[in-house]
């Protein structure tokens, strides 16, 4: 699963706090879909890895195109 871009704050990504920014959107989107899941190890446990395709926050609302040519070896791989 991708997501566009990496939080500021390490914490509030996929795999930072429980209660993460990130994961208190992505956890109910699980729910809604039928599959019972309270965490990030619960969707990793499913075989579904979740990443950011920009490895940068933004810092305007668009994300650059520098950006995402610098992240674009990582989605790649």
């Amino acid at each position: 699963m991708i997501n566009e871009v990496v939080t500021v704050d390490s914490d509030d990504d996929f795999y930072g706090k429980p209660d993460s920014a990130y994961m208190s959107t992505t956890i109910p989107l699980f729910r809604k879909a039928g599959i019972k899941v309270s965490g990030v190890q619960d969707i990793l446990n499913l075989g579904i890895y979740i990443t950011n395709a920009v490895k940068m926050p933004k810092s305007e609302y668009a994300v650059s195109k520098e950006c995402i040519e610098e992240s674009l070896p990582y989605l790649e791989k």
